[in-house]
């Protein structure tokens, strides 16, 4: 699997689905291009007894790892590697496919994406932009290890996990939230790789697996996987990006058959709004509990790593038998 570093949860994805892979018999290395040094030994610490991975490859020590892996595909996870993706696979004439994570002018990827063996996207805002350029692209969600991910016996403090990822969030948005949860008194974890300091919290750094927080807290604040880890642990959520979408709650999946995560293309963000839903949660711990409840549930049906990894593999060996 190929992935370019950034500080987005993207990252536990990709690692989380090769771990799963590998359990289930398909032996799975990830490759991260652009790494930052100080960077690379966050992510030993986190993955480095998971799967294998590299962080400080030339595009030839990739190709060169790839050939003598005898690696049979090739899966890329970021458009700025679909290129070499088609490189590696022309060179080894093994089949390549990508999942795409993020909204872009994909005419420009058009001869590369209509090679691919296979597209997938996690996002049903991206399946129906990629259908209209006449790609047939796979929706799969993204897995989350319900394992790992899984609420404790009790909970403590009321407490908010705030995780943003960059180019994911606005300064605006961040603002608003902390004068929300200054006017709320609410313990708020902030992950992120600006530093952004609560009235009452703490700033965590960015962290690209969050188990172990969000293990801990209430409620989440956030967008994309951020989201569905959250909610695995039992955390109420709201969707924050670029602007401010509200709670996340089970009317909005009955709506939409499958939620989109992304919060976007939205009115500027108003601090009233998210003190208003934190005031309800925190002042209706029924209310809030049913939003845990039903968040749990709904990952419990939708994102289920082992499940989501069973069907990548099928579209692996799909691609694979019609290869050959």
């Amino acid at each position: 699997m190929l992935d370019r570093f950034s500080y987005a949860s993207r990252l536990n994805h990709v690692f989380s689905l090769a771990e799963e892979l590998k359990w289930q018999g398909i032996p799975t290395a990830v490759v991260v291009t652009d790494c930052p040094p100080r960077d690379r030994a966050i992510l030993q610490r986190c993955y480095q007894r998971r799967v294998p991975f590299y962080t400080n490859l030339t595009q030839e020590g990739i190709l060169d790892i790839a050939r003598r892996s005898q690696a049979s595909l090739v899966h890329v996870h970021s458009l700025h590697l679909l290129s070499l993706a088609h490189k590696i696979a022309r060179q080894l004439q093994i089949p390549y496919g990508i999942t795409v994570h993020e909204k872009a002018s994909y005419n420009q990827y058009l001869p590369l994406f209509q090679q691919a063996d296979f597209i997938i996207t996690p996002a049903p805002s991206l399946w129906s932009l990629l259908n209209v350029n006449n790609l047939t692209a796979v929706y799969l969600p993204e897995g989350v290890n319900l394992e790992e991910f899984q609420p404790p016996p009790v909970k403590g403090e009321l407490k908010a996990a705030y995780i943003a990822e960059k180019d994911g969030y606005t300064r605006s948005g961040y603002q608003a939230l902390l004068k929300a949860a200054a006017m709320a008194d609410l313990h708020l974890e902030v992950v992120c790789p600006e530093k952004i300091v609560p009235l009452r919290g703490q700033y965590r750094g960015w962290l690209p697996l969050n188990a172990e927080i969000l293990r801990e807290t209430q409620m989440v604040i956030g967008q994309g996987r951020s989201i569905i880890e959250g909610m695995a642990c039992g955390n109420a959520a709201l969707l924050l990006g670029y602007s401010y979408r509200g709670l996340i709650q089970p009317s909005q999946y009955a709506a939409l058959d499958t939620l989109d995560l992304v919060g976007s293309e939205y009115p500027d963000t108003c601090y009233r709004n998210i003190f208003y839903d934190l005031a309800r949660l925190l002042k209706d711990p029924d209310f809030l509990a049913s939003l845990q409840a039903w968040g749990r549930r709904y990952v419990l049906e939708n994102h289920d790593l082992h499940l989501i990894a069973e069907r990548t593999a099928q579209i692996y060996k799909k691609s694979l038998s019609t290869k050959k």
